[in-house]
């Protein structure tokens, strides 16, 4: 049964392999046998750029989301634990954190906080920024960890302009942002269909401000996203 769900769900979306006019459905599988799930909730941007909060209830371990992202967007799962089920070893909501884009995508979840993303680009290029951001800042601190993020961040955007989580993270950049720096530059390196995406357009209107900011004026504190798109400052 669930691979025959898998089959169907992908003919639906073989029309659009990039799957962003479909938007994006998520198919999920706990294949971790001592997790016992009565819902999950799951939080992203929407194509309207507001954060959504959907819900699905859990049958035989499988639940299934569909909806639209505004491109590309991080998204966080909640795991709401059936506490009707006296033998959980926790009964905790469990929480799972990744990007994707619109597309459709497969989800394992394995365990606490392990789980395998099949079928979005965005979490591929985020697994390999990941694979480079760690080990270069576990023993940082300061601004000295402040200054070698916004060195990896910046490597990656101009490595892979054409990423969706390049396109996350230029737009966390570029909210948080307080002068103009060098969005401009990477900014007119994305693809056509980035710069015109909502994203893209939220993008251009934080350069717009930022670009009448007086010339001399004293940087401020930096400000930038953390690993999960939060922001942090160093003073």
């Amino acid at each position: 049964m669930r691979i025959l769900l898998f089959f169907l769900i992908g003919l639906c979306l073989s029309t659009n392999s990039m799957g962003q006019a479909q938007g994006f459905i998520l198919s999920g599988f706990i294949s971790d046998t001592t997790l016992k799930a009565r819902s999950i909730v799951m939080q992203y941007t929407d194509s309207s750029g507001q954060l959504r909060m959907d819900t699905a209830l859990v049958q035989a371990q499988q639940f299934f989301f569909k909806g639209h992202i505004a491109l590309a967007s991080r998204v966080v799962l909640l795991i709401q634990p059936d506490t009707s089920i006296h033998t959980m070893a926790s009964k905790r909501v469990q929480e799972i954190r990744f990007t994707m884009e619109n597309t459709y995508a497969q989800l394992d979840i394995q365990g606490v906080r392990k789980f395998q993303l099949k079928g979005s680009l965005c979490h591929e290029d985020e697994k390999k920024y990941r694979q480079v951001y760690l080990p270069m800042i576990q023993q940082l601190q300061g601004d000295t960890l402040m200054f070698r993020q916004r060195w990896i961040i910046d490597s990656f955007i101009r490595a892979m302009p054409t990423s969706y989580f390049s396109l996350i993270l230029l737009q966390e950049k570029a909210k948080y942002a307080q002068v103009l720096g060098n969005l401009l530059e990477q900014f007119a390196s994305m693809p056509d269909g980035f710069r015109h995406s909502l994203p893209g357009r939220l993008i251009e209107n934080r350069i717009d401000k930022l670009s009448q900011v007086s010339i001399g004026k004293a940087a401020p504190d930096f400000v930038l996203p953390d690993m999960e798109g939060r922001s942090f400052s160093v003073s």
